[in-house]
């Protein structure tokens, strides 16, 4: 079984350097690696690690986006559309594939000859959120319950007999975009990332899982993890960060069918908690970033409820 490797990319060199690095370190080699740049890497850089993958024996393709086809589900689309192995692994330029994954991910699929399961991830080692800051938002995003709406997006909430088998795989409720592995078939079933979810596309990880449990079973492997780094991200800033945060999520609701007045209401409250966190947290430091984002929060819901 035949796996491609899609990194997509922006201005983040070094990281994306380990990132190559830990794909060519794995026990079974991909097929290919495929880079998409919505960025502008260095010629030389490009040229080194085509070379060093081909010394692997794996091929390295290299695509550098037009400015005006910018956005993350632009990238992932024409990744796994270039993508010629059955499976397509994706993992963030600032992440690392742990050793032995793709050998675990063809593992998994092989034994499922049946195709009942179409996509798998792995648990995200985050290296920089220790600090208590991070787990604080962290902490408020999960009492805020975003993506509660459980009965509007799952329609598997368990494994079928056969896949319960296999002691290190367990049922989920989203892939993480980052360390997720789909089946090339299942993503031309449900036509791919949906790039309206434009610029660094939050929650399209959760929108790709809604679609693909339509057709399918999505698991996680949990005997490893894939380890990331946690650069800076492709939201620059406090106003995007917000727009994206609102914006997608309700449009993703909105794309599971009309919206009961309990379902409302919950929405309504996943809202108030994240704007009430923004606000604290813009009294009690880096201020100009969380008011920019409370701005873009705003902005977000407005420009939901205009379109």
């Amino acid at each position: 079984m035949d796996i491609s490797i899609v990194i997509c990319t922006r201005n983040r060199e070094q990281s994306l350097e380990r990132a190559i690095a830990s794909c060519l370190k794995q026990s079974i080699a991909p097929r290919e690696i495929i880079v998409v740049d919505d960025g502008a890497l260095n010629d030389e850089f490009v040229s080194r690690q085509h070379n060093l993958a081909e010394k692997n024996g794996i091929k390295f393709r290299y695509i550098r986006k037009d400015e005006n086809a910018r956005g993350l589900t632009k990238s992932r689309n024409i990744g796994w559309r270039l993508a010629t192995g059955e499976i397509v692994q994706f993992i963030d330029d600032d992440a690392e594939l742990p050793e032995g994954a793709l050998k675990l991910v063809e593992e998994v699929f092989s034994y499922d000859n049946q195709h009942q399961l179409v996509a798998v991830d792995f648990p995200i080692d985050e290296q920089s959120r220790s600090r208590a800051g991070r787990r604080i938002i962290e902490r408020c995003y999960e009492i805020a319950g975003l993506w509660s709406l459980g009965r509007r997006f799952r329609r598997h909430y368990q494994l079928p007999k056969s896949l319960k088998e296999i002691s290190h795989l367990q049922p989920v409720r989203f892939l993480q975009g980052g360390s997720m592995a789909i089946r090339k078939e299942a993503l031309e079933k449900v036509g791919g990332f949906d790039e309206n979810l434009g610029e660094s596309a939050m929650g399209e990880d959760k929108d790709i899982s809604i679609r693909l449990d339509k057709v399918g079973y999505i698991a996680r492997i949990t005997s490893l993890a894939v380890i990331h780094h946690s650069e800076p991200a492709g939201r620059v800033n406090g106003f995007q960060l917000g727009y994206e945060t609102t914006f997608n999520y309700l449009y993703i609701n909105s794309k599971a069918g009309e919206l009961a007045v309990g379902e409302m209401l919950l929405i309504g409250y996943n809202l108030a908690i994240l704007l009430a966190t923004e606000i604290v947290f813009a009294f009690a430091g880096n201020t100009r970033f969380h008011l920019n984002q409370i701005v873009g929060l705003l902005a977000g819901v407005y420009r939901f409820i205009l379109n």
